[in-house]
């Protein structure tokens, strides 16, 4: 990382706010708009990312997209799970997610399983940077 990225990156490594909540009884660090900002722009700089990093970049790529394509978007939200199989009991344990059939699954429902995902990812790669 360089310049005013990676100090900023470092200051919340070291002021980070922690807000642990408890879903489903399992325990989730929070991250801030702010935070979460700091540490997705220190990623696109990096120049050999990790694979959590890479899922991180590949997420925020789905959600950023206008359209949608349903059959990509839900293909990367399989391979998310595979990859770092407790986003899943983390994702469905939260009380705005809602089960729901293949064919009644909207653009909107996978949005926001996109997000969720991403969501973790994120305090999941904060955690490995700030404890190791």
């Amino acid at each position: 990382m360089y310049g005013k990225a990676a100090e900023q990156a470092g200051a919340v490594e070291y002021r980070i706010e922690k807000i642990e909540k408890r879903i489903g009884g399992i325990a989730v660090t929070m991250l801030t708009d702010n935070q979460k900002h700091i540490l997705i722009e220190s990623i696109k700089q990096l120049t050999n990312p990790s694979e959590l990093e890479k899922d991180i970049l590949d997420t925020l790529e789905e959600i950023s997209k206008q359209s949608l394509n349903m059959n990509h978007a839900q293909a990367r939200i399989t391979l998310t799970y595979k990859k770092h199989i407790d986003l899943y009991a983390k994702v469905s344990a939260l009380p705005t997610t809602v089960q729901k059939t293949s064919n009644q699954i909207s653009e909107m429902d996978l949005r926001y399983i996109l997000q969720m995902q991403l969501n973790f990812l994120l305090e999941k790669e904060q955690e490995e940077r700030y404890h190791g």
